[in-house]
């Protein structure tokens, strides 16, 4: 929102300097765009109120209140252009190449001391869609995990390329085998190529040193791994290119080849006896007119080195990740390219499937009654009791059905787990179609007619009395945990009336906003 402010800055600036026709060939005005701060214009973006922060820093007062863009245009197409001729000059202000007019009262901008602040402001603070403090992260994950056999080699292939910021270390692309417990990935961090291990299961210093790695390499403590529903802390070792112990393909190796991330190119990672031998990591380079080869970039050493296997989980599922902790600075577009991927197994598949029969007893239909459903154990038992999380997929193949009258049957797929994450809200033998994290509020009348008390909270830390009146959207609570228990888009129940509200903002723990005015 930063850059919606300061194009709304730029044309307040430069209105009062009376360059009307510049300050609305090239910036926002109130119609086009003004940033929104409680559903009213934030009044923030005047010449007086940018101020210093630590006396380098530019920002808006009040910036923390900002909430949405209004794009006020009749038709919001107007608006987007507007904004796109502010983002032409936004862009020449980045570059030092904007062009300011002055007159007898004021001379250039640009020759102003606040105006290399500015500049620096623009280029790390106004990034559309970007921020500094908070991460983005894109996961593309195959849906099957390929089961490791022991006693043979599995083998993961990869065909890609990618093209990122290189002069940036905050952006990051991943690709390579993993699942919950352990992964083995190849990292683009900048123009630093990176093979990652990461598992449940530290390397012991002694085995660090047997690879020219050091205790630098591995992180002390286990850490979460950005993403979706990575609920178990990982040990991560991070090998750089200068510590490969093959190829690294900067033009010195044995192959002569200089490796371009640009180029698409087929890596490959493999691994056996659950990985108490390691694992190595492969890419295929062109080797002469129309041929190529696996060049060995790095072998992962782990013989003899480790009291248990290298792995707590050796079933791995494909995993590609793009993330970026710091967006603000972004000029162009992070992408990772899959061409294709194979999973192979040296030696041969023995095989790891089952074929079962399920019955069903005698079901009586009516509208969409389930029949028969196939829900694999969430965890399973070991020897010493001990829950493990169950691999086991079941993939139905044939279903027979005898009925006495004419029906209908569907098959349904339900995405996810009944936990909440990734959840698809399709009815199942489980579920009614409402999300198990929904949130609800029932609230009844209290004293007078305006305030409520909450009787039955879906979250038990959530207590106290809560007022509105009609025709406003402010409620206001005592003793409320608003902030911590709610969330922007939830449904409350106010009143006897069980119309549901919803809310629009969280103000604090004591007062929140609705989307609409309360009737009554």
């Amino acid at each position: 929102m930063n850059f919606i402010a300061l194009g709304r800055y730029f044309y307040n600036l430069f209105q009062q300097r009376g360059f009307t026709d510049f300050a609305e060939r090239w910036f926002l005005d109130p119609v086009s765009a003004s940033v929104i701060d409680r559903n009213t214009p934030a009044n923030i973006l005047t010449d007086d109120e940018l101020r210093l922060l630590d006396g380098t820093t530019l920002t808006f007062i009040g910036n923390q209140s900002f909430y949405d863009v209004n794009y006020g245009k009749d038709d919001i197409q107007d608006s987007f252009d507007d904004i796109e001729t502010w983002t032409y000059f936004f862009e020449k202000i980045k570059r030092g190449t904007a062009y300011f007019p002055s007159n007898t009262v004021y001379g250039r901008f640009d020759e102003e001391d606040i105006y290399p602040k500015i500049v620096a402001f623009a280029t790390n603070e106004c990034l559309p869609g970007g921020s500094s403090t908070r991460f983005q992260v894109a996961c593309l994950e195959s849906k099957r995990a390929f089961r490791y056999q022991p006693g043979r080699a599995s083998g993961f292939t990869f065909g890609s390329r990618i093209t990122t910021d290189p002069i940036s270390a905050a952006t990051v692309c991943e690709l390579g085998c993993a699942n919950d417990t352990d992964q083995y990935m190849f990292q683009l961090r900048g123009t630093q190529l990176n093979i990652v291990r990461r598992s449940t299961i530290p390397m012991p210093i002694e085995l660090l040193e047997r690879q020219n790695l050091t205790q630098d390499d591995q992180t002390t403590d286990p850490i979460y791994i950005r993403g979706i529903g990575n609920d178990i802390p990982l040990y991560e070792t991070v090998i750089p290119r200068s510590k490969w112990n093959g190829d690294a393909l900067l033009g010195t190796g044995d192959s002569g080849y200089i490796l371009s991330f640009e180029d698409v190119t087929m890596y490959k990672i493999e691994f056996s006896w659950y990985g108490a031998i390691g694992a190595k990591f492969y890419a295929y380079i062109p080797s002469g007119n129309g041929e190529a080869r696996w060049a060995l970039l790095h072998t992962l050493i782990i013989e003899n080195g480790m009291g248990q296997p290298v792995l707590q989980n050796p079933d791995f599922k494909f995993k590609y990740t793009l993330y970026s902790t710091n967006t603000a600075t972004i000029e162009s577009p992070i992408l990772l390219y899959k061409y294709g991927s194979s999973y192979y197994i040296d030696g041969g598949d023995e095989g790891t499937q089952h074929i079962s029969t399920v019955s069903s007893d005698n079901k009586s239909f009516s509208s969409r009654t389930p029949v028969l459903g196939l829900l694999p154990k969430n965890d399973i038992l070991n020897l010493d009791g001990v829950p493990v999380k169950n691999g086991k997929k079941s993939y139905p193949t044939t279903l027979s059905v005898n009925s006495t009258k004419d029906c209908r049957i569907d098959i349904m797929e339900i995405q996810g787990c009944s936990d909440g994450v990734h959840f698809n809200y399709s009815p199942s033998i489980h579920m009614d179609g409402r999300n198990p994290r929904t949130r609800e509020l029932t609230l009844r009348y209290g004293q007078g007619d305006t305030v409520f008390n909450i009787v039955q909270p879906s979250n038990n830390l959530i207590s106290g009395t809560v007022a509105v009146n009609i025709d406003e959207k402010v409620v206001t609570g005592t003793g409320t945990s608003f902030q911590s228990d709610l969330q922007v888009g939830d449904l409350i129940t106010i009143g006897e009336d069980e119309l549901e509200h919803k809310i629009n903002r969280i103000v604090s723990d004591t007062e929140l906003t609705l989307s609409d005015d309360y009737t009554n």
